[in-house]
């Protein structure tokens, strides 16, 4: 080994490497796979002296791969380019030209991607031996491939060399490129499946294998690591194929434990996404889905099946799979889940405090169980006292939509039992269109969805190729090609016309143009300077049509426009996209469904927009039009932002984006000011001079010029609502520790100020559209996400700048609500919850105790003090009690007296309900 490591030094040419490399692959070589010192001087030498030597370019030699391939080589080759990238990324080395560290970094990143083939770990795996450390070894093996070293150190390479790509050359480019999209997570995960079925594979087939049973569970521990490098889904989608399933079921099968959690991450979202995101499916494809999953199911020891469905970002597609698939796992499986579900669902605690999305999908998985139970089943469970008992406590719940769902399971389950003698409540007036639409699907007189025996492959192949061609059809069509508007000369015309387009009828017409054509020339053989071209033509160029024209973006005409201009790496595309987004929704949402056809992918893209070309006001227009998309297409974009903004991978500005789009949205539904109406700055005119301006400014004017760009439309809308709110009860506290005289007559600018014209005939009616979406569609998706995602402890870092903004977020969205919603007492009852479990976080968190502080000020305007105190009364006297103990503490001046207005308030209630506080107390004692 000595030998072979001196002639590495020596510089040795590329058929010596090849030769050095021959004799270490030959088997009467000294153990070069083992971890030790020996072979990491080897690798050590080959990575730092002779790989630099022999870059020319060119690609590596097969056995120089080969060679790499092991445990000492694969970790080496790690090491060094994690070591070489934080270099780069270091503080201390801003200053320093990477050149030469750039190019090696380059050049071990593709060298290591060409190890990682489909066969690399099996390899290093079986080359390990059987030595007495092979165990340590093995697992050093496991971490190095699903423990996200690999992964880290290609990132990280990717990362520090993406700033300096650019003074590539054009070899170092293209070796950049070939192995970049490999440090994505999801390109990973696929090529950490294939390493994981490769393995299984050869574990299987080879002979030589002594200990299977022991590989087969590395096999098992690698599925299982490698669910939790981010991308999870990556995963099922190479396994779950008519050519890998077999082996996924049995790695599956190996995995020592939380089998669940691989069907919880990774195996049924997939099958969601994949199979059962189109509309209602056809029974075929419900039960073909149940009969694979029951065959994982089977392998878990008690699953939670029900506890996933229960979960918002589960469809009603995938609610029937998991009724099924339960079903097929058997019988006793199925009645277990739903017996502790029926516990759930009528628990009177649950009931007042689970959000309501959450509560209808508990209702869905009972119902459509019920057509999978035994009959005898059933009459006993109409016989127990749980289910007394839950039907009890929602025929006695604050809200509609909670006894609603009470209600409906009591009549679903007698037509069950007795179909001649059903129970009927005749609430069918009250059912909207969602809750009609799922209970088609879920129609007990129907024959049900039971096991079939069809080949499960062909239903699935062809349901993925007939999903796929929807998917494809619809983002692809064109509102232009309807009868309509062809009847009315084009798409363009219509716009012209209805929405007082400014697009010039010349735009339309067809003139001579020269097009610019660009030959594919080897730069580097060619010695000419290119010039830009001008911004416009020169004067005289119509009369000259030859010469060449840089044609100018127009503004974007449809939703599909304005999604590939926002995509498009292009400065003026994005420029004109923001300013004419927000316009073109609005306009779009009038007629048609082109909105809601492009919907999500238009908010997946807002969302996660970044300001590449540093934008004037980006992040303003950005959150304007994501508002405006909010506001057009409530149903669809509420939800969907709500569920990325714990899921996906945005910063805090994103995040804080989102939260704010969802309100301005819900605002400009309710018939209050639109996001790119709100002001929240004040107007220049305004103010003093600089100087003077600084000693006399407002806290207010201090907020909004320290708040994120985000926050500043939210902070100066809730800095309103709360001087609204407070108003009068800071009036009225000042006149009892003051005194004086009393004011005798009011000036009609005063009255004006105060709202207190409002016999105004003038004042134009307007309807809040909002109210009835609010809590379906706005405030439950997020309550929902919040208690699924783990609440304060997904958010990671800045939680409480997010938190505070959250808990804002659902106070305006009850203001906005009222008063015309009718689910306002069981919002409050979720808000109040929210309140009271992050009152800990609020004494070192200035945002959070703001945002608790409006929300109490909300919940006591919006509800009638009576109800307030015979509803909550526990929670309004904890409240109480903790600002009487914090408020004098509150280091911020203006924070410190809206505590105490919001104390004063509560105060005054509880004095004036003070004898019915009194007995709902007793009551209380009474039932302890």
């Amino acid at each position: 080994m000595d030998q072979i490591i001196r002639e590495l030094k020596g510089s040795p040419d590329k058929s010596q490497i090849a030769g050095i490399a021959s004799q270490l692959l030959a088997e009467d070589v000294v153990n070069w796979t083992q971890p030790n010192s020996e072979s990491l001087e080897l690798f050590s030498t080959l990575i730092n002296k002779a790989l630099p030597q022999l870059d020319d370019g060119t690609k590596f030699d097969p056995m120089l791969v080969d060679l790499f391939k092991s445990l000492p080589g694969i970790s080496s080759l790690v090491t060094r380019i994690s070591t070489l990238a934080d270099s780069i990324l270091s503080e201390d080395s801003k200053l320093v030209n990477h050149a030469v560290t750039c190019s090696h970094i380059n050049l071990l990143s593709a060298l290591l991607t060409d190890v990682l083939q489909v066969d690399s770990f099996a390899t290093a795996y079986y080359r390990l031996g059987t030595t007495g450390s092979q165990h340590l070894h093995r697992r050093e093996l496991v971490a190095l491939f699903a423990g996200s070293k690999v992964f880290e150190s290609l990132s990280m390479a990717a990362h520090s060399l993406d700033q300096y790509c650019n003074k590539f050359t054009i070899d170092d480019l293209s070796r950049f490129k070939k192995w970049k999209n490999l440090a994505e997570g999801k390109e990973y995960i696929r090529l950490l499946a294939e390493q994981i079925n490769s393995f299984y594979i050869t574990t299987i087939k080879s002979e030589e294998v002594i200990d299977r049973k022991d590989s087969l569970e590395v096999a098992g521990e690698l599925l299982l690591k490698s669910t939790k490098l981010g991308s999870p889904m990556a995963l099922s989608e190479h396994f779950i194929t008519e050519s890998n399933f077999e082996n996924f079921l049995q790695i599956f099968s190996h995995v020592k434990h939380s089998r669940w959690h691989i069907l919880e991450v990774s195996i049924l979202p997939y099958l969601q996404r994949r199979y059962l995101s189109f509309g209602p499916s056809d029974k075929a494809l419900v039960s073909s889905i149940s009969r694979a999953l029951a065959l994982f199911l089977q392998k878990c020891h008690s699953p939670p099946i029900f506890k996933y469905g229960e979960l918002p970002k589960v469809n009603l597609n995938m609610r029937r799979v998991l009724v099924l698939s339960t079903t097929i796992s058997g019988q006793l499986l199925l009645q277990n889940q739903f017996n502790e579900l029926l516990e759930r669902w009528g628990n009177l605690l649950a009931i007042n405090h689970v959000p309501e999305i959450v509560q209808e999908g508990q209702t869905q998985l009972l119902i459509l169980s019920l057509s999978q139970l035994d009959n005898h089943v059933l009459i006993g469970v109409a016989n127990t006292r749980s289910y007394l008992d839950a039907i009890s406590n929602r025929l006695g719940a604050l809200t509609d939509q909670v006894r609603l769902l009470g209600t409906l399971f009591a009549e679903q389950l007698t037509k069950h039992i007795e179909p001649s003698k059903p129970l009927d409540f005749g609430l069918e007036s009250m059912y909207d269109e969602n809750l009609k639409q799922w209970l088609e699907v879920n129609d007990p007189r129907g024959s049900g969805i039971k096991p079939s025996t069809d080949n499960i492959w062909e239903i699935l192949n062809k349901s993925s190729s007939d999903s796929n061609s929807i998917h494809i059809e619809n983002l692809h069509i064109s509102p232009r090609n309807s009868a309509k508007d062809r009847e009315n000369g084009g798409f363009v015309n219509e716009i012209g016309r209805n929405s007082g387009s400014n697009l010039k009828s010349s735009a339309l017409m067809k003139t001579p143009k020269i097009t610019e054509l660009v030959d594919d020339v080897d730069m580097e053989n060619s010695d000419l300077k290119p010039y830009p071209l001008p911004d416009s033509d020169s004067d005289d160029s119509d009369d000259d049509p030859t010469l060449v024209s840089k044609t100018k973006s127009s503004p974007p005409v449809y939703i599909k426009d304005l999604l590939s201009y926002l995509q498009e790496e292009n400065y003026e595309k994005q420029m004109l996209a923001l300013n004419h987004g927000a316009d073109l929704i609005r306009r779009k949402a009038r007629f048609g469904q082109e909105v809601d056809l492009y919907a999500t992918a238009l908010a997946s893209q807002l969302a996660g927009m970044k300001d590449t070309f540093n934008i004037e006001e980006f992040n303003e227009k950005r959150l304007i039009t994501l508002s405006a998309l909010v506001a057009s297409s409530p149903k669809l974009v509420p939800p969907y932002l709500a569920e990325v903004l714990f899921t996906g991978d945005y910063s805090l500005q994103q995040r804080i984006n989102i939260l704010s789009s969802i309100t301005l949205g819900a605002r400009e539904l309710s018939g209050l000011k639109p996001a790119d109406a709100i002001d929240a700055k004040p107007s220049p005119s305004k103010l003093l001079p600089l100087g003077v301006h600084q000693l006399f400014s407002n806290p207010r004017d201090h907020l909004l010029e320290t708040s994120l760009p985000s926050t500043a439309e939210i902070d100066s809308i809730s800095s309103e609502l709360q001087a609204e709110l407070i108003r009068d009860t800071s009036e009225k506290a000042k006149s009892e520790l003051i005194g004086g005289p009393k004011v005798l007559r009011m000036s009609a600018k005063l009255s004006r100020e105060r709202g207190e014209r409002s016999s105004d005939k003038s004042q134009k009616i307007t309807t809040n559209s909002f109210a009835k979406l609010c809590s379906r569609y706005f405030f439950s998706p997020l309550l929902g996400q919040w208690y699924t995602s783990g609440g304060a402890q997904s958010i990671g870092t800045y939680s409480n700048i997010l938190v505070g903004h959250f808990i804002k977020t659902l106070a305006l969205l009850l203001h906005a609500a009222y008063p015309s919603s009718s689910d306002i007492p069981s919002m409050t009852s979720q808000l109040l919850d929210l309140v009271m479990a992050n009152r800990g976080a609020a004494k070192s968190a200035l945002p959070i105790l703001e945002s608790i502080l409006t929300s109490m000020l909300v919940i006591l305007e919006i509800n009638d003090q009576e109800f307030t105190v015979e509803t909550w009364s526990r929670q309004i006297v904890d409240i109480k009690i903790w600002l009487e103990d914090t408020w004098q503490s509150i280091p911020n001046e203006k924070t410190s007296s809206f505590a105490a207005g919001v104390l004063y308030k509560l105060t005054e209630i509880m004095a004036k309900w003070e004898r019915r506080l009194v007995g709902e107390f007793n009551s209380l004692e009474g039932t302890l």
